[in-house]
């Protein structure tokens, strides 16, 4: 009679310590895989005990009287296939990398979220959209590096995007960074004059910004003078000091003053 071989005991590789590297490692390695999703040249074998649950685009597929139900194949034909990694790697963690994509495929994995219904990526992206925001403003330095995907992420965010509520929170967000590295004095940067006249919507979002950033400070500052009690029998006179004046250009003719 044949031996069989000693089962052997899992590696520690096989045995992730937290559910969310458990499935990380079940994405990355198609361990017990039983569906494929194709998208470009890229090919994913994963799971439909995972993917059905969390998105209803694929409970759609794997349970109705499709082709994809009896296959167990999707062809994602029409999503740029990046993204879609990005997409099923959350599905399986519900982690969102700050390490993973520059802002612009943030912006791209939002709208792919939003057309497969996935709010909570959608609330991830956005968290993580206005955070690398904050740090490509944060000096002028970072500023400087991160310029051109910069540039790039505000020509998506108004433009490429639909004009909706959801959207437009995302525009204030960014904007309300912009308008504090302007406010901190970082210098007058040619870039956002120049994105301020080619985008019409950045540029009056900014200085719609700017003003009610502007009077909110004056009106702190009203506020703490006000609260100074003068000692009896003595007067005081406090006088704020001037504002400076940041000039934003925003076409040949005119010129817009900000505080």
């Amino acid at each position: 009679m044949a031996t069989l071989p000693r089962r052997q005991k899992p590696t520690a590789d096989l045995l992730p310590q937290t559910q969310s590297q458990y499935a990380s490692h079940l994405f990355q390695t198609s361990l017990f895989s039983d569906c494929t999703i194709r998208s470009g040249s890229r090919i994913w074998h994963l799971h439909r005990c995972i993917l059905a649950p969390r998105c209803e685009f694929f409970y759609t597929c794997f349970s109705g009287d499709f082709e994809e139900s009896s296959s167990a194949s999707v062809d994602m034909h029409d999503d740029e296939p990046g993204t879609v990694g990005r997409m099923l790697k959350w599905l399986y963690t519900l982690e969102l990398s700050r390490s993973e994509g520059s802002w612009t495929s943030d912006l791209q994995l939002w709208l792919m979220a939003d057309k497969y219904g996935l709010t909570g990526l959608m609330d991830d992206c956005r968290r993580l959209i206005v955070e690398k925001a904050r740090s490509c403003v944060k000096d002028e330095q970072a500023f400087e590096q991160a310029v051109d995907g910069f540039v790039e992420g505000i020509e998506v965010l108004f433009i490429d995007l639909p004009d909706r509520d959801d959207v437009q929170a995302i525009r204030e967000d960014v904007v309300e960074i912009v308008a504090r590295m302007i406010a901190k004095k970082m210098g007058q940067l040619p870039v956002l004059e120049d994105l301020m006249r080619e985008i019409p919507g950045f540029g009056k979002l900014l200085i719609q910004t700017l003003s009610r950033q502007g009077k909110q400070r004056r009106r702190a500052s009203s506020s703490s003078l006000g609260s100074i009690s003068v000692g009896s029998g003595s007067s005081a006179s406090l006088h704020s000091p001037q504002p400076e004046k940041l000039h934003i250009p925003m076409n040949e003719d005119s010129e817009e003053e900000f505080d």
